[in-house]
């Protein structure tokens, strides 16, 4: 799977011109862990598991439990971060 994204006036530009997606992006099991600083990790912890609970909100230097850390490998995207630079 490849995702292209297009920012600022790249993207204005493209418009309606962009194929959509023959796919859902965000289905399945998956999770997004967020580095917070330690002064904001209260609201934010707060504020993401009403809204979106598949972001879990990390402290600095708190680590990924492995078994989160696993799951989370064998449902990764895979980003050639190669063609962004074209």
């Amino acid at each position: 799977m490849v995702v292209y994204l297009l920012h600022a006036h790249d993207a204005l530009e493209a418009g309606a011109k962009l194929d959509k997606l023959a796919w859902n992006p965000t289905a399945g099991d998956w999770k997004l862990f967020v580095p917070c600083p330690e002064e904001q990790f209260d609201w934010a912890k707060k504020t993401l598991a009403a809204r979106a609970p598949r972001f879990v909100v990390l402290k600095p230097g708190e680590q990924v439990k492995e078994e989160e850390k696993t799951a989370a490998v064998e449902a990764a995207v895979d980003v050639n971060w190669e063609v962004l630079g074209r």
